[in-house]
């Protein structure tokens, strides 16, 4: 009986002996928003006695450094944050946003006077000059007299 015994511990105490806790990650974010150039930490965490591992599958939308991850241009990515040497993962879903910055003002330089026949260049500096959108659209308010193309009038009509 005590062979059975002792035989019965000890089967038991190596079945305890191999289970091993299984690693867990936990996640703040499922989600991370970012400003182009912004950079946040990733906060993750596992079972004591276990490493993370992170990975994006590409880096055009956001850059990985460590646990920063910073916004490259406007776009969505999934990180993956994996348990070393394990099969376990969870993802997070990192959003980059462009900030938009309004234009302020725009300065119109160039000659504002010329003959019939002539053409004059204008040239237009939108402000601030990290504004989202410079484009210029350059319109006649008479296509009669004259015309405008990217800047260049041509001075068709006296007024």
């Amino acid at each position: 009986m005590n062979k059975m015994m002792v035989v019965l511990f000890l089967l038991l105490g190596l079945g305890l002996a191999s289970c091993e806790e299984a690693p867990e990650i936990s996640l703040t974010d499922d989600i991370i928003e970012l400003e182009v150039g912004e950079t946040k930490q990733i906060s993750a965490e596992v079972t004591k006695g276990f490493e993370l591992e992170f990975f994006l599958p590409n880096e055009t939308v956001a850059k990985l450094e460590g646990t920063s991850i910073t916004g490259v241009s406007a776009g969505e990515v999934m990180l993956t944050v994996k348990v070393k040497d394990k099969d376990i993962e969870k993802t997070i879903t990192v959003k980059v946003t462009q900030q938009v910055v309004e234009v302020s003002s725009i300065n119109v330089t160039g000659d504002n006077v010329g003959f019939v026949g002539e053409e004059i260049t204008l040239i237009a500096e939108v402000l601030p000059t990290n504004a989202t959108n410079k484009d210029v659209v350059w319109t006649s308010s008479d296509e009669l007299i004259e015309t405008v193309t990217n800047g260049v009038v041509s001075l068709l009509k006296a007024r």
